[in-house]
This record gives C-alpha cells, structure tokens and sequence, in this order.
C-alpha cells in the first residue's frame, strides 16, 4: 500500500442513516475523532440492503465509494446490512479491490475490524438479573433476525447465560423490531395481548427499543422497575431523559473508533500504530454491564458508584495517546492534574482536561451524575487538604468552572436540539406547502435552496441523475450559507456520479454526508450536505422533504417529461421491473401504476386522453404451422410496428402474450385516427416484403376519454376498451376478414 502524505486524509463511512441514538453517537464521535487525526470524515448515508426487496438508493450511494475518491473506507456492516452483515458488505467492497477499507463493531474477514466482545458484559448483566433480583420470567426484544445477524448472536448469548440458571425464554415472550423506538412501544403490545403470565424483565438488544418499552408500559400506568424491569443496550445520552436510569450495557463507541482511526492514520500516514504492527485483523473490545435504575438497582448502590467511576476512568483513557500511561483512574488524574496546577499556578490544563472530559462523558446516559460525585467527592478531599485560603479560592473556581462547564454542554445539547426541531418543523411545512403547488423542478428546487438555511446546514450540492444517461450526474443545486444560492435554468453541469465524491465535495472542508435522493424505489440522484457543529439530528428528514419535492416536482413535469422520466427509472433501477424483455415495451405493471396516474392528471387537467386494447389475429395458427419461434418473430414484429405509429411521449404496454394497450394523451380524435392509420400502413408494407408464408394482422378496441368523463375510473377504462375490442373482433369474423 502506498503512503499517503500527511494531509487531511479523506475517510469515508457508511452508516444506514443518521438515525437512531447508536448511529447518532457514532457520528458524533467520528467527527469529533477526525478533527485530532486531521481527516475528513465522509458519510454514505444510503440505507438498508434488505433481503429480497427491489433495487434502491442505497444500491447507487453505497456504489460511490472508490480509490480516486476517498483514501480510506469505514464499513458498519450491521447497519448498513443487519440480516446479513458479512455476506452483503462484501459485494459492495467487491467493487472497489483497490481502496483500503477498515470495518467497525463486526469482524470481517480480510479486513482490519474493531468489534465488540459482549459475552462477559451479557454474562454479568444476566447474573444481576437472576442473581440479585432474582428475576424468573423474562422477555427479549430483538432486533432484525437472521442466522448471521447480531441480533442472532445477542440472543444467543442471552439464552446461553440464562441457561446456567435454568430459565429459559418462550418463543412467544421473544419480539422482533428493528431497532426502533416504535419496536418497544408494539413490543408491549404484544406481550399484554397474551393471556399468560406478564414477564419480570424485558430486556431490551438497544437503548432506543428500552425507551419506548419504557414509554408504553408508563402509558399503561404500570411503573419501572417496581413492575416491570427494563434493560437496554449500547449506553446513549438520549436515556438519561428516561424517568428512571437506564441498566444496560455500555458500547465503547468511542475507543473503538479511535482504534480504527489510529490504525488508517497510521497506515496511510507511514506511522507505526500503538502495539505491534502484526495485530490480527481483527481486534476485540470489551462492553460492559452498568446497573442503573431500570432493573431495580437502588442509586444509592455503592457498587453502582465504584462501576460509574471506572467508566469515566475508560473515557479518560481514551483522551491520551497510545504513548501515554492509562493505568490512572479517573480520581488519580483528576488530583493529579489539580496538584500541577496548584503548583504551576497555570490553570489551563485543569481547564483543558475539564473540556476534554466532560465532552466524552456527555455521550452516556448516565455518566454525568457520577462525574458530579466524584468531582464532589475530589473537591472536599482537596479542600481538606489545603488549608491556606488563597489555594483553597483556586481550587472552589476550578471546580465551579468545571461544572459550569457540564451544566452548559447540557444545555447546549437541549438547545440545539430545539433549535433543529423548529427548523425541520417549518421544512416540513414549507414542504407540504409547496407540494399542495404542484411545482415544476426549478421551483422545487428554488424553495429547497430558501428552506435550507432554517436547519443550520452551511453547504449543500444536489446532483439528479441525467435522464438519457444514469451513469451522468447534473448539479442542479449548490447552496453556501449566507453567501450564494445557484440553482441553473440551462447549461448545466455533468459529471459521472462515480466522481461526485471529487466533483460536489473538494470545496468542503467540514464533515460531509452524502444521501440518495429517492422515495422507495424511485431514485432520482444524491444530496451533498456539510456537517457543523454535530448538527446531524435531522439529516434523515431532510433527504425524505428533499427526496418527496423532488418526487413531486417530477411527476408534475409535462406528460412529454414524464414518459421520460419513467424511461430514466427502468434504466437506473430494474428494467424487468418496468420493461417486457421481450419486445421491449412497457409492462402490465407500468399501466397500471404509472399509466394510471397519468390517465387520471391528463382529465383533472381537462384534456383529452385515449386508450387502444389490440390483439392479433391468426397467432395460434401461426405457432401451430409454422412453429413458436414464427409465432415469436410475429408478436415482435407487430411491437415494433406499434412503436413506430406512436409518439414518444405514448404509452405502449405488452399486456400479455399476443395482446397490447396503448394510452395516449392529450390528443385529438384525429391524432388516434392516424395512428392507426400508420398501424395498417406497416402491417400492408411488412405482409408485401417480409416472404413469410403468414399474414401479420390485428383487431384493436378504441375509447377516446374527453374531459367530462372524469368520473371513468381506469379500471373502467381498460374494460370498456377490451369491450370494444371483442366486438370488432367479432365484426371481423362475421365478415369474414379473419
């Protein structure tokens, strides 16, 4: 691997979204760990890779990532595939053989991976349960199953320590979620939907599942843990607003990234990493179990005080270089940096390690009441210890700064939290304002560039995709706070997407996260957003406001530009999804979602739309006499013909076997009347010069819909057609023209 000079090394990271407390505090901590190593952190934030569901966003943004891009690769393969977290991840890094990738919180094999070993902390946590508690019945609330998930393995290792102590889990007190708060809140559901026994405990496989189970069972008047035990996993700040304190097990985000930063750093930069640097690929880091409130643990638990201080004595570790000493408690460094500077008389550092503390302890949803203990308990043993007034006034500033200092971060955090509510929630209604407008693209794109600056977002690009060529992105959006707005009527600019990275982020120098603009299946292009002062808590509502204007003001194009756009969607997505790989038309499926909407704006519109149910005639006799692969040039010879008598912007869909339906729109009577006209043209001239021993003929069924027949449902209008159809066949026979 070639070394990388020491410059800002641009590092991307794909994460499913920015949602979710877990996802929050990684964010939060990789940014915060990039501005130390000097690393741009770049975050793909494109989604689930669902098993068994149709291409998305995420299968384009999770494509973008390669080495003349970036310098490096984060992969969260439980997030960003949790079904199948090894077996998915790895045909997204197949692409990219040439880019140095790293992977967080799962071993994958090959790779450089920092993962959690959460047996000793699941072991510890069930023995509380039982041992202390003395809990029986339990119940689980998992995350998305399946053999190879960490859902699996959490309840794994749940059953197997539950199983030293004889208990075991019924298949029916076991709730699947999704790792979402909503998933407490059913879970509950479910289990008081039961007729048996109520469990003692439910335990929870992430923190943000155990705060709707809490929310639900207090909404059901029944208390926690007096009731009902609840535990959690992962140890997040949002759990310290809970009524009572979370017991859960602690993820130690933070060392885990500041492990793989150290090691990409390294790596990159030519520099030996902490250890030696034969390490295995794949290093091991301990969670570990805090009782709080939740399960029954009093807070006046001393062993609860004795686990509060060494995990803060984990995050002070974290602060110093690998060089440095970590075998100093949280207590020990806190006197000794005050000694130093009572001897100094230079409080800067007591400041700077106040700052530096209190920043990581933040993050945890119960760490900073035990910080307030021990910086008490600090302050009276040091105020014992000097008697002279002049230090013992030193050392009441020191600490009141110091807790000045977490009472305000608190606040800040609030704050800021408030000030982003307010502001997505007027996004979210501007949006639905502008939708109710039925903008075209440049309006849609204009009020997103004067909605943009409400959520504090300081740089924004957005790229659609070319709608002739997928492969090519168009800039139609650059936004820069306070200083300019360019969304550009003509002449724009194209790039290939695989170069946005380089294209949309050079004038970036702030975190970046990049989100595909899209809606289910629909994929449209990407959002490039810059990332200031942790400001991510809205990112997920800003692409969904983005990605439905953008929806809105496509559909809301011409008819010409629709057609368009649904060739654009068969190209990008899944052609077997829209196309009839056969003949190349539309399919069944086409007509009747999009074929459907269309029919029906065309007459809110007040114009006048029309439909053709055709058939050919003779099919069975040509496959019976001159074979099915005659009978096969024949469907695809009359497809061709009906795609030459069309316009462009018609609708023609193979409905099935030998028949087809054709929707135009906006037309005159005497608009129908030449294509069909041209239709009998080509079916003369192909019988004339083809030297087939059959005749290609076909009956068609016509129903012009003028505006005052708005009530005609569409389903109406395909039958009333097909009517139409039956009768001119019967017509033909009785005449004799068949």
């Amino acid at each position: 691997m070639g070394k990388v000079p020491d410059k800002k090394l641009k590092v991307g990271i794909l994460l499913d979204s920015a949602d979710g407390y877990m996802n929050k505090r990684i964010l939060n901590d990789c940014i915060d760990l990039a501005e130390e190593y000097n690393v741009l952190p770049v975050f793909f934030l494109g989604g689930v890779l669902e098993p068994a569901r149709e291409p998305a966003g995420s299968d384009f943004l999770y494509s973008l990532p390669h080495p003349g891009s970036l310098d490096a690769l984060i992969v969260f393969p439980n997030s960003i595939a949790p079904w199948d977290p090894v077996t998915e991840t790895r045909k997204i890094l197949d692409r990219i053989p040439d880019l140095p990738v790293y992977a967080a919180n799962e071993a994958m094999p090959g790779l450089f991976s920092v993962a959690i070993n959460e047996k000793p902390a699941i072991h510890a946590l069930v023995d509380h349960l039982v041992l202390t508690h003395g809990y029986k019945e339990f119940s689980l609330i998992t995350g998305p199953d399946a053999p190879a998930s960490i859902s699996r393995r959490r309840r794994q290792l749940f059953e197997e320590q539950l199983a030293r102590h004889g208990i075991s889990v019924p298949e029916n007190k076991i709730v699947l979620g999704r790792f979402k708060e909503d998933d407490g809140k059913r879970a509950v559901e479910a289990l008081f939907r039961q007729e048996d026994s109520i469990p003692e405990v439910i335990i929870s496989f992430n923190d943000q599942m155990a705060a709707g189970t809490i929310e639900e069972l207090l909404n059901r008047g029944i208390a926690v843990p007096a009731d009902i035990a609840v535990t959690g996993f992962d140890d997040v700040e949002e759990t310290s607003l809970l009524p009572c304190t979370l017991t859960t097990i602690h993820v130690p985000v933070w060392e885990m990234m500041t492990a793989l930063f150290e090691k990409i750093t390294g790596d990159l930069r030519g520099r030996k990493t902490a250890g030696d640097q034969r390490k295995p690929d794949a290093v091991y880091l301990n969670a570990t179990f805090i009782r709080r409130e939740s399960c029954g643990t009093l807070r006046n638990d001393e062993t609860h005080a004795v686990e509060m201080e060494e995990l803060v004595g984990e995050q002070i570790e974290s602060i110093y270089s690998p060089h440095q000493s970590r075998n100093k408690t949280f207590r020990q460094e806190l006197e000794n940096v005050l000694e130093e500077t009572l001897t100094t008389g230079e409080t800067d550092r007591f400041s700077e390690f106040s700052q530096k503390i209190v920043k990581k302890i933040l993050r945890t949803g119960d760490i900073s009441s035990s910080f307030i203990d021990i910086f008490s308990s600090q302050w009276t043993i040091s105020l014992l210890k000097h008697d002279d007034n002049e230090t013992r006034i030193l050392i009441n500033a020191l600490f009141l700064d110091a807790i000045r200092l977490l009472v305000r971060g608190k606040m800040q955090t609030c704050a800021r939290i408030h000030a982003n509510d307010r502001g997505a929630l007027e996004f979210s209604r501007n949006s639905t304002s502008i939708l109710s407008r039925k903008p075209t693209m440049q309006e849609a794109l204009e009020e997103i560039g004067k909605n943009l600056s409400m959520l504090g977002i300081e740089r924004c690009i957005l790229v659609l995709t070319d709608p002739e060529n997928p492969d090519l992105g168009i800039t139609r959006l650059s936004y820069k706070k306070r200083y300019f707005r360019e969304i550009p009527t003509e002449n724009f600019t194209k790039f290939p997407v695989s170069r946005l990275v380089n294209n949309g982020l050079d004038s970036i120098t702030v975190p970046i996260a990049v989100l595909p603009i899209a809606i289910n299946t629909d994929f449209f292009g990407y959002m490039v957003l810059s990332i200031t002062e942790n400001s991510f808590e809205d990112l997920s509502l800003v692409q969904e406001l983005v990605s439905r204007l953008i929806a809105g003001a496509a559909s809301n194009e011409s008819l010409s530009s629709q057609i368009q756009f649904l060739e654009r969607k068969n190209t990008a997505l899944s052609r077997l999804s829209t196309i009839d790989e056969f003949t190349g038309l539309h399919n069944r499926r086409v007509l009747h979602e999009t074929g459907k909407d269309l029919f029906r704006r065309t007459l809110n519109e007040g114009k006048t739309c029309c439909c053709i149910f055709l058939d050919m005639d003779g099919l069975k006799k040509i496959n019976d006499e001159w074979g099915h692969p005659e009978g096969d040039t024949a469907i695809k010879t009359l497809a061709a013909i009906l795609r030459k008598s069309f316009r462009s912007r018609d609708m023609i869909v193979r409905y099935g076997g030998d028949e087809f339906i054709v929707l135009m729109f906006d037309i005159k009577k005497a608009t129908v009347s030449s294509a069909l006209a041209r239709i009998t043209r080509q079916l003369d001239l192909y019988n004339k010069s083809s030297g087939k021993p059959w005749m290609l003929q076909a009956s068609w069924g016509v129903t012009v819909v003028p505006p005052d027949r708005i009530t005609l449902s569409f389903e109406d209008l395909i039958e009333e057609t097909d009517d139409r159809l039956y009768e001119e066949k019967q017509r033909r026979r009785e005449a004799g023209l068949r």
